[in-house]
């Protein structure tokens, strides 16, 4: 059985976490508060870049869909499904909770 999150779910989280960053980078609070818009964003943006530079290097349309993305790559090395989700929400999980610490100093 496939989780699949569709334009709708993925357009409405996109703008939720374009939102979240733009209210947290248009603070009157600084650095900090830049920082931890980035921060909010890590995963997302590292996977983009990360694509972004494997297709241009490797001579594949940037527009179009592949299987080499990340989790892609974890599940072929024979990782299942749910340890991937784990790692990846893990990782999210730890970006996010940088971004809290950083602005409760």
């Amino acid at each position: 059985r496939k989780v699949f999150l569709g334009d709708s779910g993925s357009m409405s989280c996109g703008f939720l976490l374009g939102l979240s960053t733009l209210r947290l980078g248009n603070s009157a609070a600084g650095p900090p508060m830049h920082l931890a818009a980035w921060l909010v964003l890590a995963v997302p943006l590292v996977e983009v870049a990360a694509t972004v530079a494997r297709r241009a290097a490797s001579g594949h349309p940037l527009l179009e869909g592949d299987r080499s993305h990340t989790y892609d790559v974890l599940l072929r090395t024979g990782l299942r499904l749910p340890l991937v989700l784990a790692l990846h929400w893990s990782v999210t999980l730890a970006a996010g909770m940088a971004a809290v610490l950083l602005l409760g100093r």
